[in-house]
């Protein structure tokens, strides 16, 4: 049991389209019993400690795009009043 399986296991189904189908089960997700048994199926071994271990994708939130986004509109409306004006 090891997080080197797990990462394993994560990027076999990063690439393997008929493994994600088998994650999900009439629309929705399988339970974690079945996902450990399935993934012990395809010869990983490893724990639910090892696979909370391994990094996943981060989240990204909408506010990390629009902060940067509203502040760059707001200096560049700045200028160009600056410029009108002056």
């Amino acid at each position: 049991m090891s997080v080197k399986s797990a990462k394993a296991f994560l990027e076999k189904m990063k690439g393997d389209k008929e493994l994600r189908a088998k994650m999900e089960e009439n629309g929705q997700f399988i339970s974690d019993d079945r996902f450990f048994q399935l993934a012990e199926e395809l010869g990983f071994d490893f724990t639910q400690e090892d696979w909370d271990d391994i990094p996943k994708r981060p989240r990204v939130e909408a506010g990390d795009f629009l902060l940067p986004i509203i502040g760059v509109v707001i200096l560049l409306l700045l200028r160009l009043l600056i410029y009108i004006y002056w």
